[in-house]
């Protein structure tokens, strides 16, 4: 789930649904030759050419003139460096490829790349679908066989905790640039693999909705909003699919979002999930209403008075039942 987590969402130019750890072990033509001072030299051209095509992609966006003869000069200089480095990663760099504006010109360079990238220490995080970009950062740790039982069902996942990205998605560029939309998300899904993006959480601790929580805190709640949401892929997808045929995404997609709610209630540390709860309840409402506090509406208006136990152990109570409702398709979001 994005800044507000996602679930699951899967960009068709990565396919990190394939896996990290075979793609790792993939062989490509030049790799063995190859050490890590190329493949820095490499994800630094790819990461200055894709940028280049944001910068035009937001200025079509924006209605503004085409390129002018420095920028079509900057892009040369873009296009050369990453062919350079591409030959001297022992890849063949396909210049006649690398030339276009559109992405399918860079594309080609992140398929001959992506391999060596994956085998020296980068990762390439999900984007959500439809973002015409990519994701690049350098990995910290990759951890391999976790596990984790939520709602009777253990689920099997992989961790890669990254630095900032070298690159971000077209989406945060935008965002970052215009100063409209979204934060960067600081952890990502594209199962089975949970992507925590290190340097974010570290910045995001103890501010806003997470004041008084620490790093290692904060990590373990975005862990589980991303394996919660695992949990409960099939409904994500199904919520999706609804959306294909109109307005049944709504309420579906609230559902699937509740779920992941109740299991951060009932299963996560301390009072931390209830108190982001409330938090998100707390934001000016939007029209039409966000996804994500729609559903955190859904499950605060089913929770009991307050009274006697602290709100977030009477939460915590209360969520099976809450669940089984949703799971009987009783009390449904609309």
């Amino acid at each position: 789930m994005g800044a507000a987590p996602s679930a699951g969402r899967r960009p068709s130019l990565v396919r990190p649904s394939l896996g990290l750890a075979l793609l790792a072990l993939w062989a490509c033509s030049g790799c063995q030759s190859a050490g890590q001072a190329e493949a820095d030299a490499l994800a630094r051209a790819l990461a200055r050419r894709v940028r280049i095509f944001y910068e035009r992609q937001l200025a079509a966006e924006e209605g503004r003139a085409g390129p002018s003869p420095d920028e079509r000069a900057e892009q040369a200089g873009a296009e050369s460096q990453l062919a350079d480095a591409l030959s001297a990663a022992g890849l063949r760099p396909g210049v006649a490829a690398l030339t276009s504006a559109a992405r399918p010109g860079w594309g080609a360079a992140v398929a001959r790349a992506r391999n060596l990238l994956l085998a020296q220490g980068y990762v390439f995080p999900p984007v959500s679908p439809g973002d015409p970009g990519i994701c690049l950062a350098r990995v910290r740790s990759r951890e391999l066989g976790l596990g984790r039982s939520l709602w009777g069902r253990r689920l099997r996942y992989r961790r890669v905790v990254h630095a900032s990205p070298l690159l971000s998605d077209y989406a945060t560029f935008r965002a970052l640039r215009t100063g409209r939309g979204p934060l960067p998300p600081a952890a990502r899904l594209a199962r089975p693999t949970v992507f925590l993006d290190a340097d974010a959480i570290t910045r995001r601790a103890g501010r806003g909705p997470y004041l008084g929580v620490s790093p290692a805190q904060l990590r373990a709640h975005l862990e589980l909003v991303q394996v919660a949401a695992l949990r409960f892929r099939a409904e994500a997808e199904a919520a999706e699919q609804a959306g294909l045929a109109g307005p049944g995404r709504g309420p579906a997609l609230i559902a699937a979002l509740a779920r992941v709610w109740l299991t951060l209630l009932r299963y996560g540390e301390g009072d931390l999930s209830w108190r982001r709860l409330q938090w998100e309840l707390a934001q000016p409402p939007t029209e039409p209403e966000r996804p994500w506090r729609a559903a955190a509406r859904w499950v605060a208006e089913r929770l009991p008075p307050s009274e006697g136990a602290p709100p977030a152990e009477r939460a915590r109570a209360r969520a099976p039942e809450l669940l089984a409702l949703l799971e009987r398709n009783e009390a449904r979001p609309r």
